[in-house]
């Protein structure tokens, strides 16, 4: 794999740096994972593929079944008409706040253990530059401002000179205070890590450091350079 493909190869020694020296990194892992799949015309729903890494869209599910519900009730015979040959009841697909549920845990276990006595642990969203695909992101950032979490966006590219530590190898995020959950919808692919503007140093090493100085602090990541390893594309081909 590192042969064939040079960004697996950018992780991977993003990996052994991280765990050179010692497996206890302070972050914790927060797995959100997203499963794609596709009908197949003979054998149905087939998996294609995980994702550990920018696992999102679960928003538009949930959206989906409301559009659904809302059919049923205002059109029902045309609802009935072009429903499958055996409909059944239409399942709840409450997405959107289990996700929310899951991250605000998460968040909460790391403020209780920092110790900060912040009411409202800090979720940060790493996205993509000038990034249009952004509806479930903001579905989700409202969810989690009404379960009382403070959400902020950057790119890594930001990131890159607003991160540093805090007490208990806490992460601060500048003028916004302490980070208890970092969220990753960017990092996937190798133009994430270009920032041609900084210095002379190869191309993404500072963006990659940002990267590792994240995994550095005790902090809950979805998802760890680790995960995205294990779930990338070319090792589930």
């Amino acid at each position: 794999l590192v042969a064939a493909d040079a960004f697996f190869a950018e992780m991977l020694t993003m990996h052994q740096q991280l765990h050179g020296a010692s497996m206890d990194l302070p972050r914790v892992p927060l797995l959100l994972q997203r499963s794609d799949f596709m009908v197949d015309e003979r054998e149905g729903a087939r998996l294609v593929e995980c994702n550990s890494i920018a696992a999102g869209m679960a928003p538009f599910g949930d959206r989906a079944h409301m559009l659904h519900t809302y059919i049923e009730s205002r059109w029902p015979a045309e609802f009935a008409r072009y429903h499958t040959d055996s409909p059944g009841a239409l399942l709840p697909n409450p997405a959107t706040a289990m996700l929310a549920n899951a991250i605000a845990a998460a968040a909460r276990t790391m403020e209780r253990e920092l110790g900060t006595g912040a009411s409202d642990p800090g979720f940060l969203m790493v996205v993509q530059e000038d990034e249009d695909n952004v509806f479930d992101q903001r579905l989700l950032e409202r969810q989690l401002q009404t379960l009382g979490l403070r959400t902020y966006r950057r790119t890594f590219r930001q990131l890159h000179e607003q991160l540093s530590s805090g007490p208990g190898q806490s992460l601060q995020l500048d003028g916004c205070g302490t980070i208890h959950v970092v969220y990753l919808r960017a990092g996937y692919q190798y133009r994430d890590y270009i920032a041609s503007d900084l210095d002379a140093r190869r191309c993404c090493d500072a963006i990659c450091t940002t990267r590792m100085f994240i995994e550095r602090h005790r902090v809950a990541v979805s998802a760890t350079i680790a995960q995205q390893l294990a779930t990338s594309k070319r090792t589930q081909l």
